[in-house]
């Protein structure tokens, strides 16, 4: 239930300074919690999470904080990483990452969150590839 509050705070159109405390508090729940993440997953955390990403790049605090959810709900579960990439995580990361590669704490936000997609993952890995950011 708690994941299902803080996804709707995510998807509300509304305040962004609640949206962002929403998705950190899906980042908090998650990291390292195997059954958060499973159940931030069925909630529909991956496509809610891209979708923060995708319309907050040119906003440096709400898509790196969106990025930093990314890696917690995505880390270390095969399934989870593949709905991210389902979601359009791996185009978005990329394109974060142009966006943001100077940024020291942003472009290494970016690359944790590619490296929580990745391992053992080789349609993650190709993904990846294909969006660029192996360039």
């Amino acid at each position: 239930q708690a994941s299902e509050a803080q996804l709707a705070a995510i998807r509300a159109k509304g305040d962004a300074d609640t949206r962002v405390a929403a998705v950190e508090a899906v980042a908090a729940l998650s990291e390292g919690m195997p059954s958060n993440q499973h159940a931030m997953r069925q909630a529909g955390a991956c496509e809610a999470l891209v979708a923060t990403l995708q319309a907050a790049i040119p906003r440096p605090h709400i898509s790196a904080t969106a990025v930093h959810a990314i890696a917690a709900v995505s880390d270390g579960l095969a399934a989870t990483q593949n709905a991210m990439r389902r979601a359009g995580a791996c185009e978005a990361l990329v394109r974060f990452m142009r966006a943001f590669c100077l940024h020291r704490g942003s472009g290494i936000a970016s690359l944790a969150a590619i490296c929580s997609l990745v391992p053992s993952n080789a349609a993650n890995q190709m993904a990846l590839g294909q969006a660029g950011a192996c360039e």
